[in-house]
């Protein structure tokens, strides 16, 4: 087969006065089955003839394929060979790479206690037993402050009010249990 004869090219419209155009057939197609001279012109074209073209075009097509399928292959062995070179190389840069966060999460505990050393808790553990530990709370906090606060009141208020001693030294009573407490 050969490239689109300038018979392959016909002129439609080529009346006088009248601007011809071009037509051609599959002028794309690599392997295009066109006539050598037009069919409408010559009788001589039979269908042995296009069949023995058409058996040419199928058997270049299949060698083509034939030679694109063992380039695929060579190329993915390749590629193949190219991966296997880089996994080599790139081992142990990925061992070093584990190696480096590794060490990185040892310093980041590091760090971790260091600054805990350098801000120490507000207040240490208080000494005793564990069930003791709401002695320390803010509630009984509050409780004591309130209790003292009663007492100095019960102090000074007291002697002004002589309608409530016998109040009042109940009230002395439970401090000093409080206080004992």
């Amino acid at each position: 087969l050969k490239p689109l004869p300038p018979s392959a090219v016909s002129w439609v419209g080529a009346q006088p006065g009248c601007c011809a155009m071009r037509r051609i057939t599959n002028a794309s197609a690599k392997y295009a089955l066109v006539p050598q001279s037009d069919p409408a012109m010559s009788g001589n074209n039979s269908d042995d003839d296009m069949r023995i073209k058409a058996e040419a075009v199928v058997q270049r097509i299949e060698e083509d394929k034939s030679r694109l399928t063992t380039r695929e292959k060579e190329l993915q062995q390749e590629i193949r060979s190219f991966n296997e070179l880089w996994q080599s190389r790139r081992q142990p840069l990925d061992e070093e790479l584990e190696a480096v966060r590794k060490r990185m999460e040892e310093l980041a505990a590091q760090m971790s206690r260091a600054r805990e050393m350098l801000n120490p808790p507000e207040m240490p553990e208080a000494p005793g037993p564990k069930f003791l530990e709401w002695v320390d709370g803010m509630v009984f906090h509050v409780v004591c402050n309130l209790i003292v606060a009663l007492n100095l009141a019960a102090m000074i208020f007291g002697p002004n009010f002589p309608g409530y001693v016998k109040t009042l030294k109940v009230c002395d009573n439970i401090f000093l249990v409080w206080y004992i407490f």
